[in-house]
Parts: structure tokens; C-alpha cells; sequence
């Protein structure tokens, strides 16, 4: 649907929206309330995302039009009145002001969501447009994008358990979405490097060579790793350590068996890959905090069960990894037999 490419749902739906349901799923886990009273609430807390993603979609879009014409790029929106872009902009505004008023959230909840749009504002519109800014760049859309949606998700879920956010796990999850968002943004740089060079844009990936950047990509990890380890240590729930360690096992077994190499963010020129830790995030995550709630509420399930259903490439990469897994255990076998 023309609809669905105009709001750029591939870039998002998947990639990004589980991840925060993740973060959200944990949080209720550490609070009184069972998940499946909560779900609702949930569910409210991501369509006034949702709506937030769909501004962030249409203003990076608009605001590229120039850019994107000047250099013989299609852009969707070019071909939209201009009177309709900006009143699909200010729809957008006023459903995410009025869904923050239905929810009820608190301050600080509030915040973190605003912070979001005025972020992606700053990161979009002339004539401080931080996306042609360098590191502020980058910077500016790791925490639009994952820093102030995951902490909003943990004080608005907080607020409405009637529990108070626990510091520690704020500061980590924080620092986690940060730093997962900022080796993000700067994988989607650097594969866009050349293009970006050639259009003479000024993002973080265009100044730093790729040689320069390797030593860097490997702290922003280290940090993303340490944060998500004392984020795993505060959930503590052992079917969570599973998938982490089933997640870890097809990752080495697909490296050493199969050619797929791990990136943190620079990418090989040739042969297959996958970003470390992002199909953990987006699949693996969420579905284990789903099965602990599950366990301790039976009524989880059909919430696991709508979850799957929602974001289908959930059951998909899961179902991918084991094949995975099966098909390099195969693999084995045969070269032992055959020593």
C-alpha cells in the first residue's frame, strides 16, 4: 500500500518496535502489576509512538526533497502538494499531543516523549538541521529514536503500576537504548557513506574513514554490552540467560560453519553478515520476557500469541537462527564422520 511506503513502516515496525515492547515487558516484570493487566496500558504507549514514528518518517522525507532532487534521488514526498505535507505534519502533532492527554502519564514521562519529537525536529528541519551536523547527527538520532522512547516506556509503565522507577535500571536502560541506538544510526552512515560524499553531506560517517572509526565501534559495543549485562543481572530470569545463550551459540556456529560474519557497524565489502546482538533484541528478547510473564500468568499467552502475530519476522528470525543452528550441527557431523 502507497500509504505504508509514504510513513517508511519497513524501517520501523520491525526493527525498532519490539525492541521497545522489550523494554516495556521487562519494566511491568519488575513492578506489582502482571503483564496482562498492564497490556493495554502497553498498547496505548506504543500507538502514541507509533504515531511519533510516522512524524519522524514524513519530516525526513519533506525536508529532503531539495537534497534528494538536487542529486537525482526519488523522494516519496515529492509528488505530494506541498500544503498536504505540512497538514499530514501537524495531524501527526496533534494525535501524539492528545494520545500523551489520554494516557494520563506523568512529567517526566511526558518529557522523554516530547523530547523525542523536539529531537527529530532539531535533527530535520533548516536551519539547525543536526542531521548535516557531524557527530550531533548521530547523536541527536540515537536518542530521538531509542534513548527518550525507552525511557518514556519505563516512567510512563512505572507511573501508571504506581511503582517508583528504580534508578539504577532507568540509568541502564538508558544508557543501553543509547548506545544501541548510536551504533544504529552510524551503521545506516556508513553504508551510505559514498552516496553521501557524492552529495557532499556532512554526517559523522563522511568525516571519520572507516579505518579511524573500527577502534570506536568497538567501545560504543563495549558500552551498549555492559549497560544491557546489568540490565539482564536487575531482570534475572533464567529463561532469559537461555535464549541469550541459544542466541550466542547460532551466532558462533553461523560465523564459524557458515561465513556469517558478526558487525558491530562497519560491514564487510563481501559475504554475508549480521549486526551483532539486533536479531537477539528485536526476537529473541521480547519473546523470552513474554514466556517468563507466561509462566508466572497463564493468560500471557495469548498476549505472546498477538505478539508474534504483530510482528510476524519475530517467529521468522527465530524459526531462521534454529534452522541455522540445525543445519551447522549437520554440518558437523559430517566433518567428523568424515575425518
Amino acid at each position: 500500500m502507497k500509504l505504508l511506503t509514504y510513513i517508511r513502516v519497513a524501517d520501523w515496525w520491525s526493527n525498532k518496535l519490539p525492541t521497545l515492547l522489550a523494554v516495556a515487558y521487562a519494566t511491568v516484570l519488575q513492578t506489582p502489576v502482571p503483564l496482562h493487566d498492564a497490556v493495554g496500558y502497553i498498547g496505548l504507549l506504543l500507538f502514541s509512538i507509533i504515531v511519533g514514528a510516522i512524524y519522524v518518517s514524513l519530516i525526513n522525507d519533506i525536508t529532503d526533497i531539495e537534497v534528494d532532487l538536487a542529486n537525482g534521488k526519488r523522494n516519496k514526498m515529492q509528488h505530494v502538494p506541498p500544503v498536504l505535507r505540512w497538514l499530514l505534519l501537524l495531524l501527526c502533532l496533534v494525535v501524539g499531543f492528545f494520545s500523551a492527554l489520554r494516557l494520563g502519564i506523568d512529567p517526566l514521562s511526558l518529557l522523554f516523549y516530547s523530547m523525542s519529537w523536539i529531537v527529530f525536529s532539531l535533527y530535520s528541519l533548516p536551519p539547525i538541521r543536526l542531521k548535516n551536523r557531524g557527530l550531533a547527527g548521530a547523536l541527536a538520532d540515537a536518542a530521538g529514536a531509542h534513548l527518550f522512547p525507552s525511557l518514556y516506556m519505563v516512567y510512563a509503565i512505572c507511573h501508571y503500576a504506581g511503582a517508583t522507577p528504580d534508578i539504577g535500571w532507568s540509568v541502564c536502560v538508558g544508557a543501553w537504548a543509547f548506545f544501541h541506538g548510536l551504533r544504529g544510526i552510524l551503521w545506516h552512515q556508513y553504508q551510505d557513506r559514498e552516496n553521501d560524499i557524492a552529495s557532499n553531506l556532512h554526517t559523522f560517517a563522511v568525516h571519520v574513514p572507516p579505518t579511524v572509526f573500527r577502534p570506536i565501534e568497538r567501545m560504543i559495543l563495549a558500552l551498549e554490552l555492559t549497560a544491557f549485562a546489568a540490565m539482564l543481572i536487575s531482570i534475572g530470569e533464567f529463561v532469559v540467560y537461555m535464549a541469550l545463550m541459544v542466541y550466542g551459540a547460532s551466532l558462533l556456529l553461523g560465523y564459524f560453519l557458515r561465513g556469517i560474519r558478526p558487525t558491530i557497524v562497519l560491514t564487510p565489502q563481501t559475504g554475508a553478515y549480521q549486526l551483532v546482538f539486533q536479531l537477539f533484541y528485536q526476537s529473541f528478547w521480547p519473546v523470552s520476557l513474554l514466556l517468563v510473564a507466561a509462566s508466572q500468568h497463564a493468560q500471557v499467552w495469548w498476549i505472546l500469541v498477538i505478539h508474534v502475530f504483530v510482528f510476524p519476522t519475530t517467529l521468522v528470525d527465530i524459526g531462521k537462527n534454529f534452522a541455522r543452528w540445525f543445519l551447522s550441527l549437520g554440518i558437523l557431523k559430517r566433518r567428523s564422520a568424515s575425518a
